[in-house]
């Protein structure tokens, strides 16, 4: 495997060598948070390390991304940073056998040719966020916060049924709830798990457009997640629902950006 490029921060690439061992083991980190860094590049590990410590978050850094399958066996971090180039099949490997061994979030840095294609990848492989480098270590730290701040609010679940679990739109009606989606015409329509977190995240923010990194994220924690594009995904659902809607169509493509859900959604 290639040696991965260094990470920059705002001002240089920082060089010196790693003052201080890791334990091997985690320990409680009462009132911090826990991040477990796993990059190749030793002036990384201590830049971001220290970088991070200064602002209130203990780390424990591995020297390659593999000892991250090893070593989460015995640790419970609050977020797993992965330094992994995306269009390499071995780094890709390590991310899933990563989510697989953990359910915690994962923000993957990439190499500097790190493209839109390699972040989706990386994002419907289970990343919660996928950043190319040069990335500045305080958008690092703001990347890290907001995760972190979305896991621990209120799931959109918890709230009562009867505010915001049923929408209508164009004839169509959609529990979120009971995940049901039925026809104008009456007829249930069968969605996948990440069709139905596709349609959910349209219905969200109808008539505007919605780039397809945010629909990978819409559909990132589900199964069927590795096989296929998000735009074979939404070509799937939006099959589906003209199949009901007379040809008609109501998913429209912008170009450059994403894709759109055309029809006004009602609540109720």
């Amino acid at each position: 495997m290639e040696e991965a490029a260094a990470l920059q921060s705002t001002s240089a690439i920082v060089s010196k060598p790693l003052i201080q061992s890791q334990p091997t083991l985690a320990v409680s980190f009462e009132g911090q948070c826990f991040i477990f860094l796993a990059t190749r590049h030793e002036g990384t590990r201590f830049e971001v390390a220290k970088y991070l410590e200064s602002h209130n978050m203990r780390v424990l850094t591995g020297e390659n991304p593999q000892q991250a399958t090893r070593r989460l066996i015995a640790l419970t971090p609050s977020l797993i940073i992965l330094d992994l180039d995306p269009g390499q099949e071995q780094d890709l490997d390590v991310l899933r056998a990563v989510r697989f061994l953990c359910h915690v979030p994962i923000i993957v840095i990439g190499g500097q040719g790190c493209n839109e294609n390699d972040r989706a990848v990386a994002l419907e492989l289970g990343a919660d966020d996928c950043v190319p480098k040069p990335v500045g270590l305080r958008e690092l730290v703001a990347r890290i916060r907001a995760i972190l701040r979305r896991q621990h609010s209120p799931d959109v679940l918890s709230v009562p049924r009867s505010k915001q679990t049923y929408c209508r739109f164009g004839g169509w009606n959609l529990d979120s709830y009971g995940r049901q989606l039925t026809s104008p015409d009456g007829k249930l329509v069968k969605l996948s798990k990440g069709e139905f977190s596709l349609l959910l995240a349209f219905v969200e923010m109808p008539q505007q457009p919605l780039a397809r990194l945010d629909l990978v994220h819409a559909i990132s924690r589900h199964e069927d997640r590795f096989d296929r594009s998000i735009d074979v995904r939404v070509a799937r659902l939006r099959r589906k629902l003209e199949a009901y809607s007379g040809g008609k169509c109501i998913i429209r493509t912008v170009r450059g950006v994403g894709y759109i859900f055309d029809l006004p959604v009602e609540r109720f």
